[in-house]
């Protein structure tokens, strides 16, 4: 372990960038840096990004972080971590590190873990360690608290990770070991990257007994790495077939929200392997499920506008539009029923399925109510929650403010302060 003095030079080394960098390769294609090819240590700088996604990244850090430490540090820490997470989608991991720093409790280390994550996926050649341990100091430190294990257990899933990108997967395991189910359910993908047909088996075979005597979450975690067995074996039909099928076939227990929300993201991985039919097939089973039972507004929006998105995806473009123009008058008739505090993140979904269907007009209007509807409440600490998720979504959506916007955003934020 260096002496804290030597991790804050090493931190300042890789925060300033003076270091040789490279910039990473879109779609992992492209030359590499020459440093890189020379030897150099090289570090994955942000990559270009349109001016207005940066703006709504900065307001959203900004809206959050204006949060006083005493009562919100866990709310205001929570959301800027989300807001890294953003950063690290759009491929700007040093403006991640920028924001992270700024994280005032255990959630620093992580994003510390997570900010590694995505440096050793992307080629960089700097000696990451230093950070690694800094996320440990983290879990030092809650152990020191007595804190609850599962926040120990986050940051441990997510120096996992990190250390499998690293290519350390011995170390990995040790970190692996004895993790809660509900943060071991990071480490699926993981799982499933480089399984061989011995893993799945074996996979699928956990999953029946799980399912017979496991709780929740551990149910949950097997079928999301079923779900990811399915992605990872999609060209041997017979396989994808069957761990769909243990998916379905171990799910009775979930909540119909987790089973809509599973069969989503078996369509989501069909289309990105081109194969629009199957896709579709299980949009339909999970609008069935969702036309099955009854739901609030604020659930049934979002979780409609999500499939409707996916079947525009599938080729049904018309029925997707009717099903997202169904969606925006159930809002606009449920609206006095639904909490204020609910609103916005029933719209926000809405908005992008619109831009899925490239109506950015339409997508616009809907953001547009999100950000007043954000506002209602008066206090500040939801209208900040609330403008950082708009913010969010419009950074990973790609879409630009218009003027209007811009103002009544910046309206909101010039006036969040007490009472919080």
């Amino acid at each position: 372990m260096q002496t804290p003095a030597r991790l804050h030079l090493v931190l300042s080394a890789l925060a300033l960038a003076t270091l040789v960098v490279t910039f990473p390769r879109p779609h992992g294609t492209g030359d590499a840096d020459s440093s890189a090819d020379k030897g150099e240590p090289a570090l994955v700088m942000d990559a270009p990004l349109a001016t207005h996604r940066i703006e709504l990244l900065a307001m959203a850090f900004e809206a959050v972080s204006d949060m006083p430490d005493f009562p919100h540090i866990k709310n205001r820490s929570r959301i800027q971590e989300r807001v890294v997470e953003a950063c690290l989608e759009l491929d700007q991991p040093q403006r991640a590190l920028k924001y992270l720093e700024q994280i005032a409790n255990w959630r620093r280390g992580a994003a510390l873990a997570a900010y590694v994550t995505y440096q050793a996926e992307h080629g960089a050649t700097v000696d990451l360690a230093p950070l690694l341990e800094r996320a440990e100091v983290s879990i030092a430190e809650l152990e020191r608290e007595e804190s609850q294990a599962w926040r120990r257990d986050r940051i441990r899933a997510g120096i996992a990770c990190a250390l499998h990108a690293l290519g350390r997967p011995t170390e990995a395991a040790a970190y692996e070991a004895g993790l809660d189910p509900a943060e071991a359910a990071s480490l699926a993908p993981l799982r499933a990257a480089n399984a061989t047909l011995e893993d799945f088996e074996a996979h699928l075979a956990a999953a029946d007994e799980i399912a017979l005597g496991g709780n929740y979450d551990q149910i949950r975690n097997a079928l999301a790495t079923c779900a990811q067995l399915y992605d990872r074996f999609w060209d041997e039909r017979e396989l994808r077939d069957r761990a769909a099928a243990k998916i379905k076939a171990c799910w009775s227990t979930l909540p119909l929200q987790i089973r809509i929300e599973l069969l989503m993201e078996l369509a989501r991985m069909s289309l990105e392997h081109g194969d629009q039919d199957e896709a579709l097939d299980f949009v339909v089973e999970a609008r069935a499920f969702l036309d099955a039972a009854r739901w609030l507004p604020e659930h049934h929006v979002p979780l409609a506008s999500r499939l409707a998105a996916l079947r525009h995806g599938c080729g049904e473009t018309a029925e997707a539009r009717a099903e997202i123009e169904a969606e925006q008058t159930l809002y606009a008739d449920s609206r006095e029923t639904i909490v204020d505090i609910y609103r916005a993140d029933a719209l926000l979904p809405l908005a992008e399925a619109w831009v899925s269907m490239g109506d950015d007009v339409q997508a616009l209007a809907t953001w547009r109510l999100a950000l007043d509807e954000g506002a209602h409440n008066p206090n500040s600490r939801p209208q900040a929650e609330d403008l950082v998720a708009l913010c969010l979504s419009m950074a990973r959506e790609g879409v630009e403010p218009d003027e209007e916007f811009r103002e009544r955003a910046q309206e909101i934020l010039g006036s969040l302060g007490d009472p919080w």
